[in-house]
């Protein structure tokens, strides 16, 4: 019987070609799988934190605006152009209709520390009642929660879930920043919605992953070439 000249203890060396190609490509592969990593596992968290940051300032920034507001008007009833229900009657009306952000949505709302529900624009339900036992839907009594954490600062960030913008059907996660005006016992508050900045996040990971997938490839049909 022959021998085989094949040993199965020594594989058949790779065709010159391909060895060649993979000489060529290895060491391109390997700097892109390196910079992918440091782009997805480095720089986008670090991004991540960047804009919510941001988005927490800028709230932080539209509360401070409004409680600017609310003051000065409470100077107003001080110095007797108002009386005190005149002086908040109008502060409530200027709020109600105020909105900001890429769909002039976004609000604010006021409650005080009972809580008794001030003014919310897309509850109005809720306007003048006792909020004290309101729970929202990861069972959260959301306005009791508001009041305490203001309460040593006059002032708090605060991570809950609630309805988008006009919509009860759609619940999502929001970060509020709330700010204690003590002359009227009011916390006023906004909220940004968290998931806008995920959706954003995960479209970027996407271009990141399609743009280094489109290089890929490319490198490889170039390769194929040589």
């Amino acid at each position: 019987m022959g021998l085989s000249s094949h040993d199965p203890r020594h594989p058949p060396a790779l065709p010159i070609w391909l060895w060649a190609s993979l000489q060529t490509i290895g060491p391109v592969i390997v700097t892109l799988a390196i910079v992918l990593s440091m782009f997805l596992f480095i720089l986008m968290p670090q991004y991540e934190n960047h804009l919510l940051e941001a988005r927490k300032t800028m709230i932080r920034e539209q509360v401070n605006t409004i409680w600017q507001l609310v003051a000065d008007y409470h100077r107003r009833e001080v110095a007797c152009e108002f009386t005190h229900e005149e002086a908040q009657e109008r502060a409530i009306g200027r709020i109600r209709n105020l909105r900001y952000g890429p769909e002039a949505k976004d609000y604010f709302w006021i409650n005080d520390r009972h809580p008794h529900m001030i003014m919310h624009p897309y509850r109005s339900d809720l306007d003048g009642r006792d909020v004290a036992d309101y729970v929202n839907p990861d069972g959260m009594y959301l306005f009791r929660h508001f009041v305490q954490a203001v309460g040593d600062t006059g002032s708090s960030f605060v991570r809950y879930l609630w309805q988008r913008h006009e919509d009860p059907g759609r619940i999502e996660a929001k970060q509020a920043y709330l700010r204690l005006f003590a002359p009227w016992d009011w916390v006023i508050g906004t909220g940004m919605y968290t998931d806008d900045v995920t959706r954003q996040l995960a479209d970027i990971r996407r271009h990141i992953l399609l743009s280094f997938g489109a290089a890929f490839l490319f490198i490889v049909l170039m390769a194929m070439q040589i």
